[in-house]
């Protein structure tokens, strides 16, 4: 049996457009577009390296101020979004990490707990 640990993303995607309005001019305008934008960029990265949360970070806020849409035309954060909602409160989100989640698995031979079948003949030996 062997115990691993990883950081995995739970929610970021949802959770940010709590804060930015898809109907906003800049890389995440409209509803599909927007998600799908926003989750290949989610994809990209290893939330088990530094740098790469890191560079996560640095590519959403480019994101936020470069219109990818448009040619990368400059946009302003707070243009984007929703009402009553502020460009700190954004930043204290990306920033809290609130989003990045432990994720705790248990296996045998390379196979987790949850995936081994009674009906298989695995065996604990």
């Amino acid at each position: 049996m062997s115990f691993d640990v990883s950081i995995v993303n739970q929610g970021f995607v949802d959770k940010f457009f709590d804060f930015v309005h898809r109907g906003s001019t800049g890389s995440f305008y409209g509803q599909a577009e927007g998600a799908k934008a926003l989750s290949e960029i989610v994809i990209k990265y290893n939330f088990n390296k530094r740098d790469d949360v890191v560079k996560f970070i640095d590519d959403v806020l480019d994101h936020l101020t470069r219109d990818y849409k448009s040619n990368k035309a400059p946009v302003r954060i707070k243009d984007q979004l929703r009402k009553n909602r502020t460009a700190a409160s954004l930043y204290d989100f990306i920033f809290s990490f609130e989003y990045l989640k432990p994720r705790y698995v248990l296996k045998m031979r390379d196979k987790e707990l949850g995936e081994l079948s009674q009906g298989k003949g695995e065996r604990c030996s």
